[in-house]
């Protein structure tokens, strides 16, 4: 197999820091398929295969219920000769992921008159691939596993299935029972698999997680509009809560110190900017989780200048992995390593959230972090602003990392309106607004600690002068702030989300503000499941592009955030309602981004993206942020 696997029609299972992804039957065989700890696959293949006297089985599945974090029943029908419509043999499998393994119940349930004796196969292949050979089409690497135990030095299994007749092989193994049903009885047998990864520098956390916060903290605003539709949302947000705490990790050393690992299974790990912005849409709900974030990646702020890393003072990093990665995207070869900082936006962001904590009731918890937020500014004066222009650009010295590095990281994302790419060094619109808001509200916060912080109040203001003069095109109701600002100092033409993201920063007039919020609610970009990436009337135009045309609900989520701190309530319900309706469509378990087919409307489904992460933390942390919007009134 050749290209990136996908994952829309499977099945995942997970609980920091183990997760299982199979097909509707509950059987693993190919591709992302597997079984994994942390960033390493230890099953490949888990293929169960029931006979009848000899004769094989058929197993039709029926249905698979997500019953908690975690837990994964998979209802299949077995087709006996002689049987009626009447599905009344089921193969039910009930999996359960935590954070020791994982173990699974197989339950044949015969509702019929007939007694019978089956028999169960289950061939298990072992594995011991990286993320990066399976994210990259690879095959998986073959394994002999003596006893049932297996490892490379750093990742540990061990398989357990005490009542089943092992038969060993070169690379595989299979476990084998006998079920003797009686009419109108169940019979089950069980395995389980312990894993361990002692390499990486994460855990499974200690905090409760959003499930009991959010609970605990329940807003007690009448629900606007009908209740059916306030139904809905609160299923999504349900859903996202249980979907969030099965990626929350925290450091191996400082378990409390959690985070939300930015997705399944792509980005199992701590990611800057992804990590953060969970965060941000969680402020109200999950504070806690928050503070572990700032304390997270301010352990591993940069302290010097390493350009094949991206590693500058001051800066937050992109993204940490025990083995870096090796791919490939539309801009070419990417080879990063195991901690890199090519990002120009996790900084800012950092700043805010840190702020937002602070002014939130934590500032005993933060205090001793205030060097570091000092740091994080000086980077955006100073290393953010290479060539001296007031604004944060970035590209990519190494040869070998991101060629864009704001929240659209593909290679191809920044494009003009003809299609064409945008030449680096690349200033993107959202960042200037991050940078705004860092150094106005970060530079406020120390100035109140007794240090000289004037200096950043001024850039801010400077920032703002120069972004309204430089960064809008267009004339009248078609004006909008452009995506970016090329390697020429030129604007990069073609509306996009990214203006969205400035909503909320401080750095747009009132008036800007709403100019914005209605150019994104034109029909070129609002489709009937939120907003797009990218306007159809753009050349690189593409319903599923990564980047371009795409549905991402983070960027939904984020631009709904902004709007209400705007008070563009109207807009935000707009938008919300939008994003929630692509959240029922998809059972509640939003994936990382979608397609939406244009000149289809509410009717037409959004089309899924075949390689997207789901869960995703920052598309599962919308739900909350959507809610919010629901519940306001003008």
């Amino acid at each position: 197999m050749a290209g990136q696997p996908f994952l829309h029609n499977l099945v995942p299972t997970l609980r920091v820091p183990n997760q299982v992804w199979a097909d509707t039957a509950g059987n693993l065989d190919g591709g992302a398929q597997g079984i994994y700890c942390y960033d390493t696959r230890l099953i490949s293949r888990l293929s169960l295969r029931l006979t009848l006297e000899g004769e094989e089985v058929a197993v039709e599945p029926l249905t698979q219920l997500d019953l908690e974090s975690g837990h994964t029943r998979f209802v299949n029908a077995l087709r006996i000769e002689g049987d009626t419509a009447d599905p009344k043999i089921l193969l039910v499998r009930d999996r359960v992921v935590d954070i020791e393994g994982v173990r699974e119940q197989m339950a044949v349930q015969n509702a019929s008159s007939k007694a019978f004796v089956l028999t169960l196969e289950l061939q298990v292949s072992p594995d011991l691939s990286s993320m990066e050979k399976i994210k990259s089409g690879k095959p998986a690497r073959a394994v002999y596993a003596k006893g049932g135990k297996w490892d490379d030095g750093s990742a540990f299994a061990t398989w357990w299935a005490p009542e089943a007749k092992l038969v060993e092989s070169e690379t595989s193994f299979t476990c084998c029972w006998c079920l003797n049903l009686k009419p109108n009885s169940e019979e089950a047998c069980a395995w389980s698999l312990q894993m361990r990864d002692e390499s990486g520098q994460f855990a499974a956390s200690r905090h409760a997680g959003i499930t009991a916060q959010a609970q605990r903290r329940k807003e007690p605003q009448e629900a606007a509009g009908p209740r059916a539709a306030q139904e809905k949302v609160d299923l999504w947000t349900a859903v996202a809560a249980r979907d969030l705490d099965s990626l929350l990790m925290g450091e191996r050393s400082r378990p409390e110190n959690s985070f939300y690992a930015a997705g399944a299974p792509w980005f199992f790990t701590l990611f800057g900017r992804d990590s953060i912005i969970t965060a941000w849409l969680l402020r109200h709900e999950c504070p806690q989780v928050g503070l572990g974030t700032v304390r997270a990646l301010a352990a591993r702020q940069g302290q010097a200048d390493r350009p094949q890393t991206g590693e500058q003072p001051g800066k937050i990093l992109h993204e940490v992995r025990r083995d870096g990665l090796e791919t490939f995207d539309a801009g070419g070869r990417i080879s990063l390593p195991p901690t890199y900082f090519g990002t120009i936006d996790a900084t800012p962001l950092w700043v805010r959230l840190f702020v937002a904590l602070w002014r939130g009731g934590m500032e005993g918890e933060l205090s001793p972090l205030l060097q570091r937020l000092q740091a994080a500014l000086e980077w955006i004066c100073t290393d953010g602003d290479a060539d001296g222009d007031l604004f944060l650009e970035y590209v990519d010295k190494s040869g070998r990392g991101l060629a864009n590095q704001g929240w659209k990281d593909s290679g191809d994302s920044i494009r003009w309106a003809d299609g064409q790419f945008a030449k680096a060094p690349i200033a993107l619109c959202e960042a200037q607004g991050y940078a705004y808001a860092a150094l106005v509200e970060g530079g406020k916060l120390l100035g109140e600690q007794g240090v000289d912080s004037e200096k950043y109040a001024e850039r801010a203001e400077q920032i703002r002068e120069k972004f309204t003069s430089t960064f809008w095109v267009g004339q009248g109701a078609d004006s909008y702030p452009a995506i970016a600002l090329d390697a020429h100092k030129q604007t990069v033409t073609g509306a996009a989300s990214n203006m969205g993201h400035l909503l909320g920063t401080g750095i747009l007039r009132a008036d800007q503000a709403r100019a914005v919020a209605e150019r994104l609610c034109q029909e070129d970009l609002l489709s009937p499941y939120g907003i797009r990436t990218l306007s159809t009337s753009c050349g690189a135009f593409h319903p599923l592009s990564y980047h371009c045309g795409s549905v991402w609900a983070h960027d939904n989520g984020m631009i709904i955030d902004g709007m209400l701190t705007e008070g563009l309530d109207e807009h935000a319900r707009t938008i919300a309602s939008r994003i929630s309706r692509a959240a029922e469509r998809f059972q509640f378990r939003m994936p990382e981004l979608f397609g939406v087919l244009p000149g289809g409307g509410p009717f037409i489904p959004p089309v899924p993206y075949p390689a997207s992460c789901r869960p995703q933390a920052w598309a599962a942390a919308t739900a909350f942020v959507s809610a919010r919007a629901l519940r306001t009134r003008n």
